[in-house]
C-alpha cells in the first residue's frame, strides 16, 4: 500500500523562467508587454502533472538573483585567471 501511495507523490519536474516579447496586435494588455514569464511543474509517478505559473514579479525577482549570482561567479572566474597568469609569469 505504501508503495501505491509513493505513486502518487508529486515531485518537482520543471521549473522555468523565460523571456517573452510583447506585440501589440495582442488583445490581453498583460501579452502587449515584453516579461518573464515562470512555470513550476509537478509529476507523479502515475503520469499525474500540475502548473503554476508564477506571476510577473516573482519571475522578475527571480531573474534578479541569477543575475547577482552570474556577476559574483565572474567576479571569482577573473580572479582565479587572474592568479594563473601570475603564477605563470613567476
Amino acid at each position: 500500500m505504501k508503495n501505491e501511495n509513493n505513486k502518487k507523490d508529486f515531485k518537482l519536474r520543471k521549473f522555468s523562467v523565460e523571456f517573452e516579447l510583447g506585440y501589440s496586435w495582442e488583445k490581453d494588455p498583460e501579452k502587449q508587454k515584453d516579461r518573464y514569464e515562470g512555470r513550476v511543474t509537478f509529476t507523479n509517478d502515475l503520469r499525474e502533472e500540475f502548473i503554476l505559473k508564477v506571476d510577473e514579479d516573482i519571475s522578475f525577482q527571480i531573474v534578479k538573483i541569477i543575475a547577482n549570482k552570474l556577476a559574483e561567479n565572474t567576479e571569482s572566474l577573473v580572479k582565479n585567471i587572474t592568479n594563473c597568469i601570475n603564477n605563470v609569469k613567476l
